[in-house]
């Protein structure tokens, strides 16, 4: 059976060294094709190939709140 590309670890790598450096997370990562469809800007038949791309799903980390506000009773 084929794999999945939402379970696939060199993909998830690959956008996670993308975007290092900043304080986010790689929720969810997928291979997609864009392409331009039957009515593509080329008039010719036979030109319409997919363009890979990657769609990449990211979150920020959230601070654990601090309850130190709170009176004990």
């Amino acid at each position: 059976m084929a794999k999945s590309s939402a379970d696939d670890e060199e993909l998830r790598r690959a956008c996670e060294a993308a975007i290092e450096g900043t304080k986010q997370k790689i929720v969810l990562s997928i291979r997609v094709a864009k392409s331009h469809g039957i009515w593509g800007k080329s008039g010719k038949l036979g030109r319409h190939m997919a363009k890979p791309r990657v769609l990449a799903l990211s979150s920020k980390p959230k601070p654990i709140p601090s309850f130190s506000h709170f009176n004990l009773i």
